[in-house]
């Protein structure tokens, strides 16, 4: 298997077809980006201090639009009542079974989060890069002070080696 970015070369072709689903996934993302990103833009309101706009207090109904945008393009749609439900249980700690309903899900957190992030920077405030510890521990993990998830993924920046976080739910850094 080869990849590139926006392309990937595999002769699995279940590895392909989960590939493009995926790329369409991201595809409707954009999509709703460009329809009614500024619409929730200007809904999202950002907290004083990190993290600014944490995934538990994103706006219900923009991931619910989302969700239910990427559901129709998985060919799983299902009644917003339940996917509002779903997302009740998810905030109240229950698990969700449906594993394509947690991708989609995953993937439109992650596309209102964008907006977060976007926001954020237009506001002027830190950049995810300067991630924030969570509490006094030294070895306690470094936390995006946009969305407040746990950073996954830090980058050593020539030319002196400083360590840059990038967020891979709000995409900040």
């Amino acid at each position: 298997m080869v990849a590139e970015r926006g392309k990937l070369f595999t002769e699995d072709e279940g590895i392909k077809q989960s590939y493009q689903k995926y790329q369409s996934l991201k595809q409707e993302v954009n999509n709703w980006h460009q329809e009614r990103g500024s619409y929730w833009l200007a809904a999202l309101v950002l907290a004083q201090k990190p993290p600014y706009l944490p995934i538990m207090d994103l706006p219900e109904n923009a991931i619910i639009e989302l969700w239910q945008r990427l559901n129709i393009v998985a060919e799983a749609q299902i009644p917003d009542a339940e996917l509002k439900e779903l997302w009740k249980q998810l905030k109240n700690g229950q698990s969700i079974i449906n594993q394509e309903m947690i991708s989609c899900l995953q993937i439109a957190i992650s596309g209102v989060a964008e907006l977060a992030c976007e926001k954020a920077k237009a506001k002027g405030v830190p950049a995810a890069g300067l991630g924030y510890i969570a509490s006094n521990n030294p070895s306690a993990c470094i936390i995006c002070p946009v969305c407040g998830e746990v950073a996954s993924l830090t980058v050593l920046e020539p030319p002196n080696g400083q360590r840059i976080m990038h967020c891979t739910t709000c995409k900040g850094g």
